[in-house]
């Protein structure tokens, strides 16, 4: 993962679903908790992106959000088989 402390950024704009926001509102208090430090969620949101970007998928094929969970579904089942 780029180190994202030094990292030239862009700002995006980005919504996420009140379930989502909620857990990682949970994960930043939990990290907090137990390290003593905030873990941002832009970090977390971060690593999500990068996770997305290693995986063996050519997400440039995704058109429509249909689309796109068949491209999850194939992740799912890629992370399943190496278990």
């Amino acid at each position: 993962m780029q180190d994202i402390e030094t990292s030239k950024k862009e700002f995006i704009g980005l919504q996420v679903t009140t379930k989502v926001h909620d857990w990682l509102d949970e994960v930043v208090k939990a990290s907090r908790r137990r390290k003593g430090r905030k873990l941002p969620k832009q970090v977390l949101i971060q690593a999500g992106i990068e996770l997305l970007r290693a995986m063996p998928v050519d997400w440039t094929e995704v058109g429509d959000i249909e689309e796109l969970r068949n491209k999850l579904s194939q992740v799912v089942r890629l992370v399943e088989e190496r278990q």
